[in-house]
């Protein structure tokens, strides 16, 4: 028979196992081709700081980015290496950023044990006048995957998002990664191990105030041009 305290040791050890096996970010990390330009903006997530509820601020990026967990955070725990394991029941993570006129996005997640639902990965957008939409992935990239020794996979996996088409100003995104529900029982099983996540976003470039006015001097010389 377990005890209470045989249960949460052996939870630890399988927790440090995935953080020694899945740990450290990237080993593999798949960055746009307009990564680092001007109109772009990086964040990225090697070490979280809450299982569930409160919000993990990006390590590098800024505040206008999170990472939260939406599952069930009595389920969930920070490994010593800064990992989220959801010991108890699966992880359901909600990547938020903001922005304006965002036209692409790259996305990046490294995990390790039972897998997401890495098919159903999605992103929803909002624009400046309200309206809404949800995009699903068409595919992903496989950057890395090696047996984690716990009878699963640690991998990373990368998804682009273009949503150059969306007509309006998108100033809101959320990215949505749930674990898989291997047993049928309608909720994400447990043992996954979220190691770190990164996301790229492209803005279309905003003419500067100088290059407005030179637009508005061109404007109105094509116009005198035309009445002679």
């Amino acid at each position: 028979m377990f005890t209470k305290k045989l249960i949460v040791s052996a939870v630890a050890v399988a927790a440090c196992g995935f953080a020694a096996t899945a740990s450290a970010g990237f080993t593999n990390e798949d960055f746009a081709s307009w990564h680092g330009s001007a109109n772009s903006t990086y964040y990225s997530w090697d070490n979280f700081t809450s299982a569930g509820g409160a919000p993990n601020w990006s390590d590098q990026g800024g505040f206008d980015a999170l990472v939260v967990n939406t599952g069930n955070s009595d389920h969930a725990m920070l490994t010593g290496a800064g990992n989220m394991y959801g010991f108890g029941g699966g992880l359901n993570i909600h990547t938020y950023a903001y922005g304006e006129n965002i036209q692409e996005v790259q996305f990046n997640i490294s995990a390790a044990g039972t897998p997401f639902d890495w098919a159903g990965v999605g992103i929803v957008y909002t624009t400046a006048d309200g309206g809404t939409g949800y995009l699903p992935n068409f595919g992903y990239n496989v950057n890395y995957s090696a047996e984690d020794g716990f009878g699963g996979y640690a991998v990373n996996h990368s998804y682009n998002f273009d949503l150059s088409f969306v007509p309006g100003n998108i100033t809101e995104i959320g990215i949505f990664a749930e674990t898989m529900d291997v047993d049928g029982d309608g909720f994400g099983d447990a043992h996954s191990s979220l190691d770190a996540i990164s996301l790229d976003i492209l803005s279309a470039a905003i003419p500067a105030p100088g290059a407005l006015a030179l637009l508005g001097i061109a404007g109105l010389a094509g116009r005198r041009r035309r009445r002679n």
